[in-house]
């Protein structure tokens, strides 16, 4: 079905319906680099899974493409190290072949390498630490997933001030503000 619209709407979009939504396929190279230069924001709920404050003061961004840029030939040293180090603690060396979590192991080892650049030791090897990461990672791309099946204008009221996504979607208890009467 997809080859089917592929070629026949070559150079354009086409929807092919799914289960649960549209699956829309786009073809052609000027097409794919429009989605390309999209704006991942939208992909993430960036306003609603990390806050609108992140999209509106992007200091992270130019830290990213300057400071840490620049410095990542002198920290190299710590990121092999970590590597390594995070290979021998996620991943047994045993004498015959094991089976690993893909998703897991990958997780772990990227987690701990890049918080190794940015908090350095031993905090990046702590495994709270650790893991309140993993979880931050995971919550936010899940939420994105939940949000994006809102339509535009349910999405504020879904993701209120009131509490997290996480928080009204299980329906957990989340702090509010109390009005008093006068």
């Amino acid at each position: 079905m997809i080859q089917e619209g592929y070629s026949k709407y070559y150079g354009s979009a086409f929807k092919v319906s799914t289960l649960s939504k549209w699956l829309v396929i786009v073809s052609g190279h000027e097409m794919v680099e429009d989605i390309r230069r999209a704006n991942e924001s939208q992909t993430l709920q960036a306003d609603y899974t990390l806050g609108k404050q992140v999209q509106q003061d992007i200091y992270h961004i130019s830290t990213i493409r300057t400071t840490l840029t620049r410095n990542l030939e002198v920290r190299f040293p710590d990121v092999k190290d970590e590597i390594i180090a995070s290979f021998k603690d996620v991943i047994p060396v045993k004498d015959e072949w094991i089976t690993v979590p893909a998703f897991n192991t990958i997780m772990k080892i990227v987690c701990r390498t890049t918080n190794r650049v940015f908090v350095g030791l031993p905090l990046c090897r702590d495994p709270d630490f650790q893991e309140l990461n993993e979880q931050f990672t995971i919550d936010v791309f899940i939420g994105a997933q939940i949000i994006n099946l809102f339509p535009e204008f349910l999405k504020p009221r879904f993701c209120s001030h009131q509490g997290s996504w996480k928080d009204q979607a299980s329906g957990a208890p989340h702090s509010s503000v109390s009005r008093g009467t006068t």
